[in-house]
């Protein structure tokens, strides 16, 4: 038998099979409907399957603490986002003088030249912190403090906006010139307070030829007012919010459309494209894809492919199962990829999920409706329960603003174990990484930020249960 290759290698623990686990596959199916009009946001404790409209919204805001992330709906609404102004120290120009210009020219100069690809801004597929409004172009303050749209102020602790977007409506098809006359805004975030009880944001939109105040949008609105939803929703025409996302601990997967890089001959480009993605915010701690044997058929790959020792798993990728398991059309069917994926739920529980039949194109396979998606899962692992083990293990940050170090003070109330203390940027990457024995009781351990950059943080603790983490601001 061919070995498989784990396509992620950094992970939490591996459990060994618990007796209650379940021993067959049940099957389900999603329905995203004809034409991706839904995402359909699916449990797999509960079986749940939620479901909202994608063309309902155009831009998505996290509203959960200490978050900054803004969206665009890119994959459904098709709206490109460009960057067309940042404030500059050698400018006297600020991002709301700039907004209240007419930015008509300035768009159309953009949008007809050859570099308009460059600032293109896309949201990420590998984490949910970064939408388009948070990337960065060149022309960017090169500082932790820059969030995109934005940039951290330290006396205050909130997000003053410095830059000016537009989104327009994206070429017909990946590479093709912008349709000038296509539906277009201005766009300027003004403030966020993301530490905040409230966790307040301000935005102001408008056609680019606005210059006076009655011709502007302006929305303020308090993110702790829409629950704990990774998401909130708002409708530019309709000048609406809608705010029918499950809450973000009670999901686990979402199949869902969005823009992914796709290589195709000598071209790499944009494209809308159908996956699912993880919620590796709660407890949905990864998935692990482990690669098809080609001389293997389906069947006996799906067989032979078991819950062991050798498996781990990550939560560094939402994108980890994404669209792997599609193959396209193929003889006017189909065609699924027999990958086997891992995924450890809100209830820390470990399923084996295995894609079977999707209508995504050509003719539908009979007894389902185009956009059905159908899938099977196991529960190799019954866990212990994320409230209890979350119970046994804490920490607490400080100084928080910090200088050049930081005290972690940890609560150990179940077992010795070694931990391992993570420090990443708020784009995932891995900067300091130590290991720690972590003792029954309380004890501190002092980590050095001074190699560091102003910014903000994230700080993990990886368990063999699972991941607790804080946000921490360096001066």
């Amino acid at each position: 038998m061919k070995k498989h290759t784990l396509l992620l290698s950094i992970g939490l623990a591996s459990l060994a099979m618990n007796a209650s686990a379940q021993n067959e596959f049940q099957r389900d199916t999603v329905a995203m409907e004809e034409g991706y009009q839904k995402t359909v946001f699916y449990s797999l404790d509960t079986k749940n399957k939620t479901s909202i409209e994608n063309n309902s919204w155009d831009l998505a805001f996290r509203t959960t603490p200490m978050t900054v992330g803004l969206y665009a709906n890119q994959a459904t609404k098709n709206w490109d986002v460009l960057q067309l102004f940042v404030e500059s120290s050698n400018e006297a120009l600020t991002a709301e003088d700039k907004f209240m210009t007419d930015l008509t020219a300035e768009f159309d100069n953009l949008s007809s030249s050859q570099d308009v690809d460059d600032f293109k801004l896309f949201n990420s597929i590998s984490t949910w912190d970064t939408g388009a409004f948070n990337q960065w172009t060149p022309e960017d303050p090169q500082t932790n403090f820059n969030l995109g749209w934005g940039m951290y102020d330290m006396s205050t602790h909130k997000i003053v906006g410095q830059k000016v977007f537009v989104i327009s409506k994206a070429a017909a098809s990946p590479g093709a010139p912008i349709d000038q006359n296509a539906p277009k805004y201005k766009i300027f975030v003004k403030e966020h307070d993301p530490m905040s009880a409230e966790r307040s944001w301000e935005f102001w939109y408008a056609a680019l030829d606005a210059t006076t105040e009655a011709e502007i949008t302006k929305i303020t609105f308090n993110g702790a007012d829409y629950g704990d939803k990774l998401f909130t929703y708002f409708n530019l025409a309709d000048e609406e919010f809608i705010n029918n996302e499950p809450d973000a601990d009670t999901w686990d997967l979402t199949f869902t459309r969005y823009k992914k890089l796709v290589t195709q001959g000598q071209q790499t480009l944009w494209y809308g494209v159908t996956g699912v993605l993880l919620n590796n915010q709660t407890a949905a701690f990864g998935a692990l894809d482990i690669t098809e044997d080609p001389d293997t058929d389906d069947d006996e790959v799906f067989n032979f492919i078991e819950w062991g020792d050798d498996i781990t798993l990550s939560n560094e990728d939402i994108d980890v199962i994404g669209r792997a398991w599609r193959g396209g059309n193929e003889a006017d069917e189909y065609k699924i990829i027999p990958n086997a994926y891992f995924v450890k739920s809100k209830e820390n529980k470990t399923y084996h999920i295995r894609f079977r039949k999707a209508a995504l194109g050509g003719a539908a396979p009979e007894g389902l409706e185009p956009g059905d998606i159908v899938f099977e899962y196991k529960m190799v692992d019954d866990g212990v329960s994320v409230s209890e083990w979350r119970n046994d293990y804490s920490f607490e940050v400080y100084p928080n603003p910090a200088t050049d170090k930081i005290t972690l003070r940890l609560e150990n109330n179940a077992k010795p174990q070694v931990g391992e203390v993570v420090v990443t940027d708020m784009n995932g990457h891995h900067l300091l990484v130590k290991n720690q024995n972590l003792n029954i009781g309380t004890q501190t351990l002092e980590v050095d930020l001074s190699t560091l950059t102003s910014g903000m943080y994230m700080v993990y603790i990886q368990l063999d249960q699972g991941l607790i983490s804080k946000k921490v601001v360096k001066k």
